[in-house]
């Protein structure tokens, strides 16, 4: 693959990447309630996703952020 072929190749890529995607509509499969948690240092928010149709409780699952509360949001960790 030459110089040329490699920058067309990058360019397809990253056009590609910016593509928006484009998701289909689906019907809510959860609730999400939003909890505030106190601590030595403040409130902590936490999202509680419970599956609508539950007729029994569930195992949990707990996800920490590993970022020092620096950067990011629950959210970003949703599908």
């Amino acid at each position: 693959m030459n110089r040329q072929e490699m920058i067309d190749l990058a360019k397809q890529i990253r056009s590609d990447e910016e593509r928006p995607q484009v998701t289909p509509p689906h019907p809510p499969q959860a609730t999400t309630t939003t909890l505030h948690v106190p601590t030595s240092v403040g409130d902590v928010r936490v999202l509680c996703h419970s599956p609508i149709d539950a007729a029994e409780p569930l195992p949990g699952f707990i996800s920490f952020h590993g970022g020092g509360f620096i950067t990011g949001t629950p959210e970003m960790d949703e599908p």
